[in-house]
């Protein structure tokens, strides 16, 4: 595993971390022996793991693990199979993982493996993760659109976009892998039978982290404190709050709880793993 054999970590992360995909040919030698798919069907008969089952015939269907019986994939046409937090327990997915350790791994979610039949895809979909995505086994096709709409079709169990025209197709071979950017669609379809593993890590997204914070306020024991307002004259409306009272108002309360309760939220989301 060299990442440096297709670009400098610096001009990666000058050029591309959040700002356009590249591919990386012959990342990793023998990737078809990295991991066995069928570990990946007996950890979707386990409640231990966190697995997705994505099928497709006449319409869509989600079902979420532990499935029952190694049958479990039945009457569909096309099929995905989605296994989480792999570098949990898979040392060569853990090194794969470190590998990437010139990026700020505090923002690492997990490793993903998506295991299909040909012909089989999740549809066009956006991300709001960088992510690294690395083919170990069969061939698949990823088809790019740089500025897409973020309007999904309703009525669906899966995100999938109402319009996508790509902008680029790459085929990836297994040990080759492309790193796709936050908010770039992205469209994988399954050449043949294929296993690919995907290294996502979180994008610091203001709702999400406002939420926290909004969550985690409901949760403290604030003191009950009083703001003295002041007024240095007369006012001309006393109907309206004035600035000098609203601006010391949002100063007090800032520098007394939500500097704090900002700090403690942004670190819980970037601390939070994926099986929460």
């Amino acid at each position: 595993m060299n990442f440096e054999n297709t670009i400098s970590k610096n001009k990666f992360i000058t050029n591309h971390w959040e700002k356009k995909p590249i591919v990386f040919k012959n990342f990793l030698k023998n990737s078809e022996k990295m991991i066995d798919p069928t570990d990946l069907f007996n950890m979707a008969m386990d409640e231990n793991y966190e697995t997705r089952l994505i099928q497709f015939s006449k319409s869509w269907k989600v079902s979420e693990g532990p499935f029952e019986g190694i049958d479990f994939i039945k009457d569909a046409k096309e099929w995905t199979l989605i296994n989480h937090n792999i570098e949990c327990n898979h040392p060569e997915v853990f090194k794969l993982k470190q590998s990437l350790s010139f990026l700020p791994l505090w923002l690492f979610d997990d490793a993903m493996t998506t295991l299909s039949n040909k012909g089989s895809s999740v549809g066009a979909h956006i991300d709001n993760y960088n992510v690294f995505i690395l083919q170990l086994q069969g061939t698949r096709e990823w088809k790019l659109q740089y500025s897409p709409k973020p309007a999904f079709i309703e009525d669906l169990e899966v995100k999938i976009l109402k319009e996508f025209q790509e902008d680029e197709s790459i085929i990836l071979e297994p040990g080759d892998m492309i790193y796709i950017p936050p908010h770039v669609a992205h469209h994988g379809i399954s050449l043949t039978d294929s296993l690919s593993i995907s290294l996502g890590f979180k994008s610091l997204e203001h709702d999400k982290i406002i939420n926290e914070l909004a969550l985690d306020s409901l949760e403290k024991d604030i003191p009950t404190t009083f703001y003295k307002s002041s007024f240095p004259e007369v006012l001309k409306s006393t109907y309206t709050l004035d600035k000098v009272n609203q601006e010391k108002l949002i100063k007090e309360i800032k520098e007394k709880y939500l500097d704090q309760f900002l700090d403690e939220a942004i670190k819980k989301f970037i601390s939070t793993p994926k099986t929460e």
